[in-house]
C-alpha cells in the first residue's frame, strides 16, 4: 500500500502542480483472504469541501488515469512510456514514481496481482487489471534508462550520516551547499569508511524546495587526486594533478602539488582553490620577476617544471603591474 500511495503522490503531484491539492490518503477499508480494498480518502480535516462536486470530479478523474497507467503497462507498454514523457517533464519525477510502481510488484513472482476501482456505492468491480511479473523487469530496465539520462556527478565531503531509515548522509559540495544522499544497506560500511573524506558520487539530483536531495545513488568514491585545467585567468598548457583531501583536525579542504610547490587550503572548496591561486600567482609573480641567474638552483628545477603547465609569457600582461613593484623594491 505504500508504494501505491507513493505513486499516487507523485501522479498527483505532477499533475495539479499549479493547483491546491488536498492530502489525499489510501486506507485498508476491508481485509479478505487472498484481496484487499483500498479507500481512498481525505488524509487530514483540513481539507476543503466547499466546491465537493468539482473535488469528487477531479478525484475521479485522477484514479482513472492513475488506473490507465496501470491498464497501458499491462497491455500496451510503448503507450504507457509515451504518456510517461507526454504527461511528466522531468525525468526525475519518472525515475520516482516507476520506482513507486515497481514496489506493488511481487519481486519474485510468487503471487499474482489484479486492480480494478469502482467509485459507486455498493463498490462493483466488474473488471480487474493484471498485473504480468515480466513487467517488473520492464519497469527495472526503464528506470535504468532514465537513470542514465539524467545522472550527475556530486563532488564534496561527507559531513553527517544518518543511520535511520531511510539511510542518508550529507555532502558539502564544491559549491557550498548541503546534498542528501539516500543509500542502500549494503553500502553502509563504505559510507563510514569515508566519513569526513573527500568523495565523488553519481546518482540522480532532485532539488525540492531549498534542499537538493539524490535519491537515486549509482556510486560512491573516495577522490584522492584533483585535476585542475586552469585557475583566475590562467589556462594551463595540460592538466596539473593535486592531492586532494579533507584534513579532520584542522576542518580544512587541501590541494598540494610537492614537486610544483603549490598549496591550497580553505574551510570550504572555494576559499582553498583561492589559497591555491594565491600560491601559484607567487610563483609566477617571482620567476618572471627575476633573471634566472638570480634564483636559486632548487627554484630554476621547480620554474622548469611549471614550465610545463604555465605559459610564463602570455602570463606577463596579466602580473605587469606586480612585477614591476617587486623590482622596484629590489
Amino acid at each position: 500500500m505504500s508504494n501505491i500511495q507513493r505513486t499516487f503522490n507523485i501522479l498527483q503531484e505532477v499533475k495539479y502542480k499549479k493547483q491546491r491539492k488536498a492530502t489525499l490518503k489510501w486506507y485498508f477499508s476491508s481485509i479478505s483472504e487472498g484481496s484487499c480494498i483500498l479507500e481512498l480518502q481525505p488524509g487530514d480535516m483540513q481539507t476543503d469541501f466547499s466546491n465537493f462536486d468539482d473535488f469528487v470530479s477531479n478525484l475521479n478523474d485522477f484514479t482513472g488515469d492513475f488506473f490507465e497507467y496501470i491498464q497501458l503497462l499491462s497491455v500496451e507498454p510503448t503507450k504507457f512510456k509515451e504518456k510517461l514523457e507526454r504527461e511528466f517533464k522531468e525525468k526525475t519525477d519518472i525515475i520516482r514514481f516507476l520506482s513507486g510502481l515497481l514496489g506493488i510488484w511481487s519481486k519474485r513472482g510468487k503471487y499474482s496481482i489484479e486492480i480494478a476501482f469502482s467509485y459507486e456505492k455498493p463498490l462493483d468491480f466488474t473488471s480487474y487489471t493484471s498485473l504480468p511479473s515480466h513487467r517488473y523487469h520492464y519497469i527495472q530496465d526503464l528506470i535504468q534508462e532514465y537513470i542514465e539520462q539524467t545522472i550527475v556527478e556530486v563532488i564534496g565531503v561527507i559531513e553527517r550520516i544518518k543511520g535511520d531509515e531511510p539511510r542518508s548522509f550529507f555532502i558539502e559540495d564544491t559549491n557550498g551547499d548541503m546534498v542528501e544522499i539516500t543509500y542502500p544497506p549494503e553500502l553502509e560500511k563504505t559510507v563510514i569508511s569515508l566519513f569526513k573524506s573527500t568523495v565523488v558520487v553519481h546518482g540522480v539530483l532532485v532539488k525540492k524546495a531549498r534542499k537538493n536531495y539524490m535519491e537515486f545513488l549509482k556510486n560512491i568514491k573516495p577522490l584522492r587526486v584533483f585535476q585542475l585545467s586552469s585557475i583566475r585567468d590562467i589556462q594551463f598548457k595540460q592538466d596539473i594533478q593535486f592531492k586532494f583531501f579533507y584534513d579532520r583536525k584542522n576542518e580544512s579542504w587541501n590541494f598540494i602539488n610537492e614537486e610544483l610547490e603549490l598549496y591550497g587550503s580553505g574551510t570550504s572548496f572555494e576559499n582553498a582553490l583561492e589559497d591555491l591561486g594565491d600560491s601559484i600567482d607567487s610563483l609566477i609573480v617571482g620567476f618572471l620577476a627575476f633573471k634566472n641567474e638570480d634564483i636559486s638552483s632548487h627554484s630554476k628545477e621547480v620554474k622548469i617544471k611549471l614550465e610545463q603547465y604555465i605559459d610564463f609569457e602570455k602570463c606577463t600582461s596579466l602580473y605587469n603591474p606586480i612585477i614591476m613593484d617587486e623590482k622596484d623594491e629590489h
